[in-house]
C-alpha cells in the first residue's frame, strides 16, 4: 500500500507532509506588499532554527543606524553590500538575517552568522565594521554602539533566538511597506540537520500522529484555543512539531504502534492530557520487546 504522508525529522523539529497530489488545500492570488512579519512567516523562521544542529562556533550580529528614510529598498540596498562583501570575505560563510524596528521607529538587523570554519572574532568584527559604514555612510553609524559582534556557543540562548521567540508587535512596522523581514545568507551552505524520517500509511495513522501531539502539547501547557492546537483536528493537511531527536523516536514509535494495540488505543483517552508523560516507560519497554523479539 502506497504511503499518504512523509515524515521528516529535524534536530528540534518534524514534519509530516502530504505526498504530490495528495493534499486538498488551496490557494493562490495575488501577492500584496509585506507589511510585517505575518505568523506564517514567524512560523517558518521558527522551524527553520529549529533545523539547525550543535555548534562549535557562530555569531550574533547587530547593526543600527542613527537615521532612515522609510524606503525599505534603501535599508535592503545596505544589507546586500553587507551580504556581498561577507560571500566575497568569507566563500563558505552561511547565516540569516532579520529586520526589526526601534521604538523611534528606525529599521536595525541581527545577522546569525555561520563561519563553517575557524572564525577569528575581532577580525570578523574589524571587517563587518567597516563594510557597515561603507554601506550607510560613516556620520550614520554609532561607532560605540552601532555595531556588536558576539560569539555564541548555545543557540537557544543566543540573541537572536531570543528575538524571534520575545519579539513583540512593536518590533514590527505594519503602517509603511517593508518588504521581507527575515531572508538566508549563504543559503547552500546553510546548516541543516535533517535525518531519515518515515512514513505515513493512511489517514487513520495521520490522525493518530495528531491525537498524541495533541496530548503532548497540551501536556507542556499548549493553549487549546491556539490556531496550531485547532489544526491539528484537521484531516486533510500535514503539521509540524517541535520534539528533540530522542522524543521524536518514541512519537513516531508510538504512532505506529498504537493502531494495533487496544492497551494503548484505550490508555489515549483514559489518561487525557497526562497521557504523554505516563506513555513514555510502557511504550518505549514494549518496543524494545518487539525488537529483540
Amino acid at each position: 500500500m502506497d504511503s499518504i504522508c512523509d515524515a521528516e525529522s529535524f534536530e528540534n523539529c518534524f514534519r509530516i507532509k502530504f505526498k504530490e497530489n495528495g493534499s486538498t488545500n488551496g490557494g493562490g492570488g495575488t501577492r500584496s506588499k509585506i507589511r510585517g512579519l505575518s505568523k506564517g512567516s514567524r512560523r517558518r523562521l521558527v522551524f527553520l532554527i529549529n533545523q539547525v544542529p550543535s555548534i562549535e562556533e557562530a555569531f550574533f550580529v547587530t547593526l543600527t543606524m542613527r537615521e532612515a528614510s522609510e524606503d525599505f529598498k534603501q535599508w535592503k540596498s545596505w544589507l546586500n553590500r553587507i551580504k556581498a562583501s561577507l560571500r566575497k570575505s568569507y566563500p563558505l560563510m552561511s547565516g540569516l538575517w532579520r529586520l526589526e524596528f526601534q521604538k523611534r521607529g528606525t529599521p536595525h538587523f541581527h545577522l546569525l552568522l555561520f563561519p563553517n570554519t575557524n572564525g577569528d572574532l575581532q577580525l570578523l568584527r574589524n571587517k563587518i565594521s567597516k563594510y557597515w559604514m561603507n554601506a550607510v555612510g560613516r556620520d550614520n553609524v554609532d561607532l560605540d554602539r552601532g555595531i556588536s559582534v558576539e560569539r555564541i556557543r548555545d543557540m537557544k540562548k543566543s540573541g537572536f533566538y531570543l528575538a524571534i521567540y520575545q519579539a513583540k508587535d512593536e518590533q514590527d512596522r505594519k503602517d509603511i511597506p517593508t518588504g521581507r523581514l527575515w531572508g538566508f545568507i549563504n543559503k547552500k551552505n546553510f546548516p541543516v540537520a535533517k535525518y531519515q524520517g518515515s512514513e505515513v500509511q493512511d489517514f487513520e495513522e495521520l490522525i493518530w500522529c495528531k491525537r498524541i501531539y495533541r496530548r503532548y502539547i497540551k501536556a507542556n501547557g499548549a493553549c487549546t484555543s491556539s490556531p496550531l492546537f485547532r489544526s491539528l483536528r484537521t484531516r486533510t493537511n500535514g503539521f509540524r512539531g517541535f520534539m528533540s531527536r530522542p522524543s521524536q523516536r518514541k512519537f513516531f514509535a508510538l504512532c505506529k504502534t498504537i493502531q494495533k494495540d487496544d492497551y494503548f488505543r484505550f490508555n489515549v483517552e483514559y489518561h487525557g492530557s497526562d497521557y504523554w508523560n505516563w506513555i513514555y516507560p510502557q511504550i518505549i519497554k514494549r518496543y524494545e520487546a518487539r525488537k529483540v523479539a
